[in-house]
């Protein structure tokens, strides 16, 4: 939205290069003013990359399976890119054939003319970033706050960004790591010009959030990583423990999830219990499309979500792309949902961010079910 910082600083931007800006008429029409405007940049929360995506392998299961075949093939080489990696030139030579066969595709969808996307105000997720990078659709991302004006890092266009973190601070600007957890991480503190002079007339917050110092401490928890490029990783107060004593960064553990190509949305929840559980609304698009494959007959979404075999292979996804996590963040049980999360139902935030709070109170009996049943 116009009144969010990242897109009024973007705007202010666009203005002081000179640049000509389009507005889309609505979300829903966005895929057609963008063929239409054809833009060199444009800004988007990674809701709307993921979106994109999620159209993309939903029409490609809807075509035969030699066009599947090809677009998996395209997807794996991309999954494999990173900025600055020598590939061997058998990898190139592939990629210039996806690109061919697939990726100008997925540009001429996008105006045709895509030199970089920004992505803020969320989490991206870094197999997004270097597939649409590979296929020539250069996404960066980057951080920052309302109270920091707002950038605070991004990655740069040029060769040499990391995909999975924000980047490097920007000139005049210091970051520190207040480390108080695991693996050097901790709270972000900022420092610098861009940092707000405090609330209106709220003395009290603006002491609580900026030390005498003139340290703004985010509530943002991170770390820095290949020494210069800051890596968030969750909300301090999105954290919680299980009641084994150990810390669950929910953020994480949901990005990872939502790498596989069933699962469209979902919140982690467990906080002093024994394990880790999830509500996940699956891409029912895709979710049809395996259903055809395995002889499984198709009903209405809010059907499905209760279907034994669905539900086995829903579990089967979340424990595949659990496995890279620790074994205390792995989800051990999920509840399917069939209702979106929206802006309009109140589910999500303007930049598309889950409202934690109100979804775990809507679903709390069914959490609560789902804890019994696992004891």
């Amino acid at each position: 939205p116009l009144s969010h910082v990242f897109e009024r600083m973007v705007t202010y931007s666009y203005m002081a290069a000179g640049a000509t800006i389009y507005y889309p008429e609505h979300a829903g029409v966005l895929m057609r003013d963008l063929r239409e405007a054809k833009p060199h940049y444009f800004a988007a929360v990674p809701r709307v990359l993921e979106k994109f995506y999620a159209g993309i392998t939903a029409a490609a299961a809807r075509r035969p399976p030699w066009v599947r075949r090809i677009m998996a093939w395209a997807i794996g080489l991309g999954n494999a890119y990173k900025t600055g990696r020598t590939f061997p030139p058998a990898y190139w030579i592939q990629l210039a054939l996806a690109d061919f066969l697939v990726f100008r595709y997925w540009r001429r969808a996008l105006g045709g003319q895509v030199k970089g996307i920004m992505a803020g105000a969320a989490a991206l997720r870094p197999q997004l970033g270097r597939l649409f990078s590979a296929a020539r659709i250069h996404v960066r991302e980057g951080y920052g706050l309302t109270e920091s004006s707002p950038v605070v890092a991004f990655n740069r266009f040029e060769p040499g960004g990391r995909f999975g973190t924000v980047g490097i601070p920007i000139p005049g600007v210091e970051v520190n790591i207040a480390i108080t957890g695991e693996n050097e991480e901790g709270e972000i503190w900022v420092r610098g010009p861009g940092v707000m002079m405090g609330y209106y007339n709220r003395p009290e917050e603006t002491r609580q959030t900026i030390d005498t110092d003139g340290w703004l401490h985010t509530g943002d928890v991170g770390k820095f990583v290949h020494k210069r490029f800051l890596q968030i990783t969750d909300r301090q107060k999105d954290l919680f423990k299980v009641s084994g004593g150990r810390y669950v960064a929910p953020q994480s553990v949901e990005k990872a999830l939502m790498e596989s190509p069933y699962i469209e949305n979902c919140l982690v929840a467990g906080a002093d219990r024994p394990f880790v559980s999830a509500l996940i609304l699956p891409d029912f698009e895709q979710l049809e499309a395996w259903c055809a494959k395995n002889n499984i007959h198709w009903t209405a979404p809010q059907f499905m979500a209760l279907h034994p075999k669905v539900n086995r292979f829903i579990q089967q996804e979340v424990e595949r792309y659990s496995e890279q996590l620790p074994p205390y963040q792995r989800v051990k049980k999920c509840i399917l949902l069939h209702e979106p999360w929206t802006e309009l139902s109140g589910h999500l935030t303007p930049t598309l961010k889950l409202r934690r709070s109100l979804i775990l109170r809507q679903y709390e009996k069914e959490l609560a079910e789902l804890y019994k049943e696992g004891k």
